[in-house]
């Protein structure tokens, strides 16, 4: 499986935003997912020419408990927030602010390392395994991977908040998604441990 991501400039002098940032992490988390999907199918299909051998399964599992132990590839889900005031602690991004300059280097740190362990687990699948994944039919919402930016296009002047009745589903949606997301990062942990 092919993961490419842009997540560092070429150029010196070039700025990452935080943006960017943030939605090279969302993806690095959609392609684990992803991944996981796949390695699912293998691990439990019946075609001797894609199932996962013994051997895959032992290199694999050290690399997606990695994944677990690093917080990338949940087994349980994570605290409930608090959404009623959200909106007065939501401040705008300081590029300045030393904690937010903390956080995205954080956030950029894990989406390097979860895309070098995608690729340590791609380098032990077969040719057939890869292009089985790779042309998986992966539905992102539903693993809880929702674009809120449909919901609140480019947050420009003038632009309406959506009904709150609308947010909430999208919330129950995404939360339901995640639950499904846990459920198979287990079942795989499961099955590479058999």
């Amino acid at each position: 499986m092919a993961i490419l991501l842009a997540v560092s400039p070429v150029c010196p002098g070039a700025v990452t935003t935080s943006q960017q940032i943030a939605q090279n992490y969302q993806e690095m988390r959609k392609n684990l997912a992803w991944l996981t999907l796949g390695l699912n199918d293998l691990g439990r299909g019946n075609d001797s020419k894609l199932k996962l051998t013994a051997d895959q399964r032992k290199k694999i599992l050290p690399v997606f408990e990695t994944l677990v132990g690093n917080n990338l590839v949940l087994l349980t889900a994570p605290p409930k927030r608090q959404h009623e005031n959200q909106s007065q602690n939501r401040r705008q991004y300081d590029p300045n602010d030393p904690m937010a300059q903390a956080r995205m280097r954080k956030q950029k740190e894990q989406t390097d390392f979860g895309n070098k362990q995608a690729d340590l687990i791609d380098a032990v699948l077969t040719p057939a395994q890869r292009s089985y994944i790779d042309n998986l039919n992966f539905n992102a919402e539903k693993y809880g991977f929702i674009d809120f930016r449909k919901l609140f296009g480019n947050g420009g002047p003038g632009q309406q908040r959506p009904d709150q009745k609308v947010i909430d589903d999208m919330r129950t949606k995404m939360r339901a998604g995640q639950e499904a997301l846990i459920k198979l990062n287990n079942e795989v942990l499961k099955m590479l441990k058999s």
